[in-house]
């Protein structure tokens, strides 16, 4: 009985974040952590409990924001989770007896995919209204109001070329914003809590030791080579599409990064001052950090790193 009252509980507490931001000014940031409460049901009990919250969360959210709402939530948030989820609890025992879970680099994997759904849906919602080759200017229209009230006080001529970068870029954006803040930062802290109580259902993954799948490396070339060479609504897609595929080569260099820190006796201090770094320069890092992954790919930096740690002797 406990257990289903807290499944039905993290499915109330996912809705919580709506109504923050419904009733307070600036309340729009606590949707970021919407999707916890339903990442700590499904981590910590199972995948049915993922289900049964996130479809008492999409109850409340019909009844507080109407039908539309309830599916949007549904698409953005409840069926995403319960996806990552269901392939994170996966496991197979070996030949010699060991449980072996479902390796964190294919999970990256899974959420880059979502990725690209999600920027797919965006883009046949403003095509089915505004045509193909309407896309973008559509998106700048509905993008001005929103700027001209978050930017009041912006020259003209400046605002004018950052709505058309806005506009140029926008879907890109929130994709993998959706992907790295309301996914996978959610999945994180929710297992990050519940192997700190002992709830967890697997073992936290070590990002040190991921290793992404090959595909991405690829499909990223082939959106590069359609956006440098192509025009219209085909390079519009592809250049937003390139900017969901270099999300998994930044999870890619942050394993580089925790590699690097494992080296040292001091690394958990390291690790803290690089991510509070990371806050900091939000916009220059992470950019950054997926170059560093994608080189990593060739390079193989994070295996020489972890070839090394401390107490090892350099050979």
């Amino acid at each position: 009985m406990a257990k289903h009252s807290l499944t039905v509980l993290a499915g109330v507490l996912s809705v919580v974040p709506l109504l923050a931001a419904l009733t307070m000014p600036g309340g729009m940031v606590f949707v970021l952590i919407a999707p916890l409460p339903l990442f700590l049901a499904g981590l910590g009990q199972g995948i049915n409990a993922c289900w049964i919250a996130g479809l008492v969360a999409v109850v409340l959210w019909a009844l507080i924001g109407g039908p539309a709402v309830a599916i949007g939530a549904l698409i953005s948030v409840v069926a995403p989770v319960c996806v990552l989820v269901r392939q994170a609890l996966r496991a197979r025992t070996t030949k010699e007896g060991t449980v072996e879970w479902y390796p964190s680099g294919l999970l990256i994997g899974w959420l880059t995919g979502l990725g690209i759904i999600w920027l797919m849906a965006g883009v046949l919602m403003l095509a089915s209204t505004h045509g193909v080759s309407g896309i973008e200017a559509a998106l700048a229209r509905e993008l001005e109001p929103v700027l001209a009230q978050t930017l009041p006080t912006m020259d003209p001529d400046q605002f004018a070329e950052f709505a058309s970068i806005a506009a140029a870029w926008g879907l890109g954006i929130s994709a993998a914003t959706w992907m790295v803040l309301l996914l996978a930062l959610n999945g994180v802290l929710a297992q990050g809590m519940l192997t700190r109580f002992g709830r967890a259902m697997r073992p936290a993954p070590a990002l040190s030791e991921m290793d992404l799948p090959k595909w991405p490396v690829w499909l990223l070339v082939v959106c590069l080579v359609i956006a440098i060479a192509a025009s219209g609504w085909p390079a519009f897609i592809a250049r937003n599409a390139t900017l969901v595929m270099l999300v998994p080569f930044f999870f890619g260099g942050l394993a580089v990064v925790h590699s690097l820190c494992r080296r040292f006796k001091a690394g958990a201090l390291l690790l803290a001052v690089f991510y509070a770094a990371l806050l900091l320069w939000a916009l220059v890092l992470p950019p950054a950090l997926a170059v560093l992954g994608l080189m990593d790919q060739w390079a193989g930096f994070r295996r020489r790193f972890l070839a090394h740690r401390p107490g090892q002797e350099e050979e």
